[in-house]
């Protein structure tokens, strides 16, 4: 029975030095940027700037308008509706009216390339985007005046470049226990993927020459995965282009999100983990969540010194928290007396999300029922969609969030 806690001890070991690691490393890459110049020349690089949008919030106006106060000499804004009785419509259009010298153009119109709706809601956008350098930008996104400068500074020398997010403005619980996990969880494998030259991109802010991405396929080719974004990167990796991860994070406004539509997504990301890194997800409860980790290793080193379980666990949640707060700092997330505890409930629904996450490879999306197959793609749980990639009927709409 000696191996079993040698074992224990080992996991412990591993996932509390990734955990430290990916935190040191996280801080010194956010911090980076302090450091870093943001290039504000122009060199003829006009950027065509896709927005996807559907439904809206409190916090809707407040994001999109924040795209026309870039500071940037030559840009579009491309936003795309599925709907025209969407109620974002007129808003979008009252943008506009209100800033006629920002070039932004709305589009109004359904389509159907294949499974993912978010690629649908695209693809006109990107059709018709006069700029090699596209950006996307998904609806609950709020940036500063100085987003394109950021993102034009670390794109130089690469084909593809995402952006890490930072939760902010949450209004709720729900809200709070959503930040914790951007601003923890989340930025860790990021980083650390970046650091090893295999960085993994996430759809929130995209940006990629419009050229690369028609030699890997294009736009339409990233219409058959639930994860358009990080096939992206795989395939533009797979091609020999380079991808990089940007040090500017974004901020994702929260507000007040309902604990069904963030179980959800939490469901579909990490059905996307699940299915694209197998493994790292088994080992996901043991590496990754600050409690059972905690109890591996109070109970292996319990039996090997003579140290108190509760003591070594405290211990170990103690250092796992002190973690998790520098990359929260770090993304400028709202400290608060009740922040410990509520670190602690997202650690607590860490693991009953993971069970759920693994129980199934369905999802639903948008009113829509899909499985996703071992290579990434989406499949209609009803039907077959063999033939369907070609039709240009259907009314999918995109999920920005």
């Amino acid at each position: 029975m000696r191996w079993i806690f040698v074992l224990m001890a080992v996991f412990w070991a591993g996932s509390i030095l990734m955990t430290l690691l990916g935190s040191l490393l996280s801080v010194w890459f956010l911090k980076a940027k302090q450091n870093s110049p943001v290039f504000k020349g122009y060199a003829g690089n006009g950027i065509s700037i896709l927005k996807p949008v559907k439904g809206m919030d409190a916090g809707t106006e407040k994001n999109l308008e924040s795209f026309f106060h870039l500071d940037y000499p030559e840009f579009e804004l491309l936003f795309s509706v599925a709907d025209q009785s969407d109620p974002v419509v007129p808003l979008i259009s009252r943008l506009i009216a209100k800033y006629p010298d920002v070039s932004a153009h709305l589009i109004v119109e359904s389509v159907y390339i294949g499974p993912n709706p978010k690629v649908n809601n695209l693809v006109i956008g990107y059709g018709s985007a006069q700029f090699d350098s596209i950006l996307i930008s998904d609806s609950n996104i709020r940036v500063s005046p100085d987003y394109l400068n950021e993102m034009t500074c670390e794109f130089a020398g690469y084909d593809i470049l995402c952006s890490v997010v930072a939760g902010t403005q949450a209004e709720n619980v729900v809200g709070r226990l959503e930040e914790i996990f951007l601003n923890s969880f989340y930025i860790r494998p990021m980083v650390i993927s970046n650091w090893f030259d295999h960085p993994c991109m996430m759809g929130k802010s995209l940006m990629f020459s419009k050229a690369k991405m028609e030699a890997v396929g294009g736009l339409k080719s990233l219409s058959i995965y639930l994860a358009e974004d990080f096939m992206a990167g795989e395939k533009f990796r797979e091609a020999g282009f380079k991808a990089n991860v940007s040090r500017f994070p974004v901020e994702q406004y929260i507000g007040k999100p309902a604990l069904r539509a963030v179980w959800s997504r939490h469901i579909r990301w990490g059905r996307i983990r699940k299915n694209h890194a197998p493994f790292v997800f088994l080992l996901e409860p043991f590496g990754a969540n600050a409690i059972i980790s905690g109890i591996v290793g109070a109970l292996a080193f319990s039996h090997f010194y003579p140290v108190s379980f509760l003591q070594f666990f405290a211990g170990h949640l103690f250092v796992w928290f002190l973690c998790d707060l520098a990359t929260m700092r770090r993304l400028s997330q709202k400290m608060s007396a009740a922040l410990p505890l509520l670190w602690l409930m997202r650690e607590l629904a860490h693991l009953p999300l993971w069970v759920h996450i693994a129980s199934s490879n369905a999802i639903q999306w948008k009113g829509s029922n899909w499985k996703i197959r071992r290579d990434g793609t989406l499949t209609d749980r009803r039907k077959s969609l063999r033939g369907q990639a070609s039709s240009p009927e259907g009314d999918s709409q995109a999920e920005v969030s």
